[in-house]
């Protein structure tokens, strides 16, 4: 299965901007264990 994935920080604090690298990091191991393809990540 191919998906696309949107990440986001709800907010400007410096502390939060590790977040999306985070989040991003997370998607990749689910999706590697689901046995997904990843189309596109969408940051906001």
């Amino acid at each position: 299965m191919r998906c696309a994935v949107y990440i986001r920080v709800s907010t400007n604090k410096e502390e939060q901007k590790s977040s999306l690298e985070n989040q991003r990091s997370l998607f990749y191991q689910y999706l590697e264990d689901k046995g997904w393809d990843v189309f596109d990540f969408y940051v906001d």
